[in-house]
């Protein structure tokens, strides 16, 4: 069903894929305006009269107007270019991914659009950033004179650092919203998986520590799909604010890398650095307090070393995970696979980041879609190789449990018919030179001693078949099996009450059954007198259960004793109708068949003991 449900997901996500893919590649007619623009240093200029008046450089684009040039970081400028388009072209746009920080576009003197504010300083001007499509104005000579106005007082990069394109303005757009809408598509299924498992690990505290890390690396990957390019939450909240998106841009990042890492960490301890771990750690935090305390010029700065930390730490987290494996830890091929994956999806990031290459955003979206898919498939793998070792490591102390239990109950149960053999034998060895007194007791020697041997053996075959492990449901029985079993495996009385349910059934052992049959019926006859009552079942029903009830007729047993019944301490006095060990064992072997098991005193009228089965159709 898991894997059916994935498979779909993956399928849904291919198909938004090739939606988007085809849609960027729709309009065969669209360009990049790349190559040289002329730029104008420290100027805002909006029409070709202009020009003549101020010496401009010749600029590459896409890049920041910094690179190979002697102009700061911060300020402001202008790119102008021509194109040639056909006249009275109809339909045009050009598509803007978006500057740093501020831009105007102008063409043919007609300001279209204006993302944030452009001003001379600081305290001037507003960043914004937000890709976008606009339209181009007709003209009759097919000329275009485009001029950006751009400022940056906020970031790393400055100036026109990707590409614009010009095409049929409804392709580009289509082009745009795809891309918007397969990132929202994405991070949905981030956000719905963040979501239920930090839920699930916040009322379920004895969850793995691993699953509310993984909860918030899909939160933090949730904000970048909808939070980094193409976008798509500044397209749905006008005028978001831009000191505010870039700061949970930027976290996002480091909140993705350091959970990644704990999580992974946490996950083959015995396989992780220490120190390295550490330095993990303190880079990630300081990461994190720089985004918080730094202006955005600066931390925007470290971000690309950063991501050069992370990188080798991915081919750490394969090697840890690779180990693990290796080692016979509870992991999954589909995690190294994973971090596989991400190490390209990150390089490839890298690429874009650095403005050294363009990746396609099918390539982007395809590799997102394979980390989710393998992450998933991983830690769902993982985590129940985990659970199904707990379980086999609590199995095996509750067997060792048992097994020292029943031991102690045999060293306490076995001394009575050992110090029985062993008063034989002293009576033996001092009647060897009297033959006359040894005839006198031979007979009593002989019954005792077998009676002793018997009482070694059956504890013996006891403890055997309870350290088995044999004790499995595998027999429906109704009532009518019950009452044909209980009448051929004991010669006593059975009892049935009315109106019990003949079309329903209960799971059972037959053999385990009998088992502990034969040590409650022994019981009651070993302490039923000469003259009492013969013991008898009695069949009944309550709610939707078999009541089976074994009534002697005995000597009773104390009501302070019924107690301590099943309680590996338990030993009732010679007097009591069940020995600690018989009912103990008896005990035991219900929980296993998952039947409930209880005494009842009737006082000097005997005892009951109660098996409880569960019915089903």
């Amino acid at each position: 069903m898991i894997c059916q449900l994935l498979r779909l997901v993956l399928t849904a996500l291919l198909l938004f894929t090739y939606a988007s893919v085809f849609a960027q590649n729709a309009s065969t007619d669209a360009f990049n305006l790349d190559g040289e623009w002329k730029f104008y240093w420290q100027e805002l200029l909006t029409d070709t009269a202009e020009l003549l008046k101020y010496e401009a450089v010749n600029m590459q684009v896409p890049d920041d107007w910094y690179d190979n040039h002697p102009f700061e970081r911060e300020g402001y400028g202008t790119y102008y270019r021509q194109i040639k388009v056909s006249p009275n072209q109809r339909g045009l746009g050009i598509y803007i991914p978006h500057l740093f920080s501020s831009y105007k576009l102008i063409v043919n003197g007609e300001v279209l659009y204006e993302s944030g504010k452009v001003g001379r300083s600081r305290e001037e001007y507003t960043p914004y950033r937000e890709p976008v499509v606009i339209h181009l104005p007709r003209s009759t000579t097919g000329e275009l004179d485009i001029f950006v106005q751009s400022a940056n007082f906020d970031h790393l990069n400055s100036g026109m650092f990707y590409s614009l394109v010009v095409g049929d303005y409804y392709d580009l757009q289509k082009a745009l919203n795809s891309q918007q809408n397969v990132s929202v598509f994405l991070a949905g299924g981030f956000f719905i998986t963040g979501i239920l498992l930090l839920v699930f690990s916040l009322v379920y505290r004895q969850l793995e520590v691993q699953i509310p890390f993984y909860a918030i690396v899909s939160l933090s990957l949730m904000y970048r799909m909808v939070g980094s390019s193409p976008y798509p939450l500044h397209a749905m909240l006008d005028d978001y604010n831009f000191f505010l998106a870039i700061r949970l841009e930027y976290l996002t990042v480091y909140t993705s890398a350091l959970f990644g890492g704990l999580m992974i960490f946490s996950l083959f301890p015995k396989q992780t650095i220490k120190p390295l771990n550490y330095i993990f750690y303190v880079i990630s935090v300081i990461g994190i307090a720089g985004v918080f305390l730094l202006p955005p010029i600066m931390f925007t700065s470290l971000l690309k070393y950063y991501m050069y930390v992370v990188l080798v730490y991915m081919l750490l987290f394969i090697y840890t995970i690779a180990k693990a494996k290796y080692d016979d830890e509870p992991t999954s091929g589909y995690l190294i696979a994973a971090m596989g994956a991400v190490f390209v999806w990150l390089s490839f990031q890298m690429i874009n980041f650095l403005n050294v290459g363009h990746i396609p955003f099918g390539v982007n979206i395809v590799l997102i879609s394979l980390i989710i898919l393998l992450c998933n498939l991983a830690l769902l793998k993982t985590f129940l190789e985990k659970i199904n070792r707990s379980k086999l490591t609590e199995a095996e102390v509750e067997f060792q449990r048992s097994r020292q239990i029943m031991l102690s109950l045999i060293s306490h149960e076995i001394k009575m018919p050992v110090a029985k053999l062993q008063m034989n034998m002293e009576m033996m060895k001092m009647s060897k030179n009297s033959p006359e007194k040894f005839w006198a007791i031979k007979d009593k020697l002989v019954d005792t001693s077998y009676e002793a041997v018997d009482s070694i053996k059956l504890m013996l075959n006891d403890f055997l078949y309870f350290m088995s492990g044999d004790q499995k449901v595998e027999d429906d029985l109704n009532v009518q099996d019950l009452q044909e079993y209980l009448q051929i495996n004991w010669k006593l009385p059975v009892e049935l009450s009315s109106n019990i349910p003949t079309d329903k059934s209960f799971s059972t052992s037959r053999v385990t059954l009998r088992y502990i049959l034969n040590t409650l019926v022994g019981n009651a006859i070993k302490y039923s007198r000469d003259e009492d009552r013969k013991p008898e079942f009695v069949i009944s029903s309550q709610e939707n259960r078999i009541i089976l009830e074994l009534k002697d007729f005995g000597i009773g047993i104390d009501k302070d004793q019924v107690k301590l019944m099943g309680q590996k301490q338990t030993k009732v006095t010679n007097n009591s109708e069940i020995s600690g060990m018989g009912f103990y064992l008896a005990n035991e072997l219900s929980t296993k068949l998952k039947h409930s098991i209880w005494v009842t005193s009737r006082g000097s009228e005997g005892t009951s003991v109660f098996l409880a089965f569960d019915l089903h159709d």
